[in-house]
C-alpha cells in the first residue's frame, strides 16, 4: 500500500512539472520569477498534500495493523482458552480412566482371591477324596487279610481243639490210672489233679482268647460299643486321637466321679503346648478342655484328664498275662481320626509281631492295620473292645526299601506300667502286686 502512495506522489509531481512547463510556454509573457514562485507554491502545496496523504495512509496502516494485532491476539487467546479447555477435558478423561483402571484392578484382585479360594477348596476336596480312596483301598486290603486270617484262625481253632481233646484223653487216662493204681498216695493224687487242672486252665484261657478274636463278634458291633470312648484331640495346630481308659483298675484313687483319663501320644504336642488341649467326643458339639496329667517323652506316652458330667465307658487295657498269650495272626482294629477327618475311622488287620524297642525302652506291637497321620494316640483293639496297644508310628521304608503294612503301637504292657506309676500311692500298691515302675513320668 505505501508503494502505491509513493508512486502516486511521484506521478503527481511529474504531472505538475509538465503542467508548469506547459503553462510557461502558453504564458510567455509572464516573468520567469512569477512562474518560478507559482511552481514553488504548487510544489509546496503538492508536498503538503502528499505529506498529509502519506500521514493519513500511515495512520490507516497503523490502525489496520493494530486491528490485525488485536484480531490475532483475540484468536490466540481463544485458541489458548480452547487448548486449556481441551487439556482440562483430557485431564478429566485421564482421571476417569485412572478411576476405571483402579476399579478394574480391584475387581481383578477380588477375582484372583475368589479363584485362589476355589483352588484351595478344590485342593482340599481332592485331599479328602484321596484320603477316602486310601481308606477304601486299605479296607479292601483289610478284607483280603481278614479272609486269610479267618482261614488261619479256623486252622488254629482246630489245632486248639485237637490239643484240648488230647488233654481230655490225658485226663481220662490219668483218672483211669488213678482208679487202677490205688497204691499211689493221696498227696500224689492231689498233685496230679492240680497239674492236670493247670494244664486244662491254660487250654481254656487260650481258647477264650481265640474265641475273643473269632468271627462270632462282628467288628461293627464291637466298634459301635466303644465309639464314644475314643476321642479326637486338638493341640494348637496338631490333630491326634486318644481314648478314655479305666485308671481306677490301676490303683488310682479319685473322689471326683466326673473325672476321666485319656491316653495319647506325647508327640501330639509338637510345640509342647500343654495348656491348649481340646477334646472332641462323639455326640458333643463343643470340645472339652483337657489337662496334662503325666507324660513319658521317651516312650511317647501322655496321660490327660478332663471333667464331664456325662457318663463314658472307660476302655480296659489287656493285662500283661493276656497279652503274652496273644500270637501273630490275632485280629485287631486300629481306631482314630486320621488325616483331619471328624468321623471315627477303623482299619482292621492282624498282629504281625511283638518286640521290645531297646532304644526307646518300650514294648511294641507291629500290625498291618493301616495307620495314618492323625491316628496317633488311638487304640489298637480286639473284638472284645479291650485295648492291646496305642497307635504310635508307621514305617514306610526299611533299609532304604519301601515296605507296606508296617504300623506300630505301644503295647498294653507298656501302657499299664505307665498309668500305674503316676502317684506314690499307686507305685506302692503296684509293686506290692508284683509290678515294676522301672520308668517314671518326666
Amino acid at each position: 500500500m505505501n508503494k502505491k502512495y509513493i508512486l502516486a506522489i511521484v506521478s503527481l509531481n511529474i504531472l505538475l512539472w509538465v503542467s508548469g512547463f506547459g503553462v510557461l510556454s502558453i504564458y510567455q509573457g509572464n516573468t520567469l520569477l512569477e512562474f518560478q514562485n507559482k511552481i514553488d507554491l504548487n510544489i509546496k502545496n503538492s508536498n503538503n498534500r502528499t505529506s498529509e496523504t502519506i500521514n493519513d495512509s500511515i495512520d490507516k496502516t497503523n490502525l489496520a495493523i493494530e486491528k490485525s494485532n488485536n484480531a490475532i491476539k483475540k484468536i490466540n487467546e481463544e485458541k489458548l482458552l480452547s487448548e486449556k479447555e481441551a487439556l482440562y477435558q483430557q485431564g478429566l478423561t485421564i482421571k476417569s480412566k485412572e478411576k476405571e483402571l483402579e476399579t478394574k484392578s480391584l475387581y481383578l484382585i477380588e477375582q484372583e482371591k475368589n479363584n485362589n479360594a476355589k483352588l484351595e477348596a478344590a485342593a482340599e476336596k481332592e485331599k479328602r477324596i484321596n484320603a477316602e480312596l486310601l481308606v477304601e483301598k486299605e479296607k479292601g486290603n483289610r478284607i483280603n487279610s481278614e479272609l486269610k486270617a479267618s482261614l488261619e484262625k479256623s486252622k488254629s481253632l482246630q489245632d486248639t481243639l485237637k490239643i484240648y481233646e488230647e488233654f481230655s484223653k490225658k485226663i481220662e487216662n490219668q483218672n483211669t490210672n488213678i482208679n487202677n493204681l490205688k497204691k499211689d498216695t493221696e498227696d500224689d493224687l492231689n498233685n496230679l489233679k492240680k497239674d492236670t487242672e493247670d494244664d486244662l486252665n491254660n487250654i481254656m484261657d487260650r481258647t477264650k482268647i481265640l474265641e475273643t478274636t473269632s468271627t462270632s463278634i462282628k467288628w461293627p458291633e464291637a466298634i459301635t460299643s466303644i465309639e464314644s470312648s475314643i476321642i479326637r484331640l486338638r493341640t494348637g495346630t496338631e490333630s491326634c486321637s486318644g481314648f478314655i481308659f479305666d485308671i481306677k483298675s490301676h490303683y488310682y484313687e479319685s473322689t471326683n466321679d466326673n473325672e476321666y483319663f485319656v491316653l495319647t501320644n506325647e508327640h501330639c504336642f509338637k510345640y509342647k503346648n500343654y495348656n491348649n488341649i481340646k477334646i472332641y467326643i462323639t455326640g458333643l458339639e463343643d470340645p472339652l478342655k483337657g489337662k496334662l496329667k503325666a507324660k513319658y517323652t521317651k516312650q511317647d506316652i501322655a496321660i490327660l484328664v478332663f471333667n464331664s458330667p456325662n457318663e463314658y465307658k472307660p476302655l480296659k487295657l489287656v493285662s500283661i498275662e493276656e497279652l503274652e498269650k496273644l500270637t501273630s495272626g490275632t485280629e485287631v482294629s486300629a481306631l482314630g481320626y486320621p488325616l483331619g477327618v471328624t468321623g471315627l475311622v477303623a482299619t482292621t488287620g492282624i498282629v504281625s509281631y511283638k518286640f521290645y524297642d531297646k532304644e526307646k525302652k518300650r514294648d511294641i506291637i507291629q500290625t498291618d492295620s493301616a495307620i495314618n497321620p492323625g491316628n496317633s494316640g488311638g487304640p489298637l483293639v480286639l473284638k472284645s473292645g479291650d485295648v492291646i496297644g496305642m497307635n504310635t508310628y508307621v514305617r514306610r521304608t526299611m533299609s532304604g526299601i519301601a515296605v507296606d503294612g508296617s504300623g506300630y503301637a505301644v503295647s498294653s504292657k507298656q501302657l499299664i506300667n505307665a498309668v500305674s506309676c503316676i502317684k506314690q500311692t499307686q507305685i506302692k500298691k503296684y509293686i506290692e502286686s508284683g509290678g515294676e515302675c522301672t520308668i517314671l513320668p518326666d
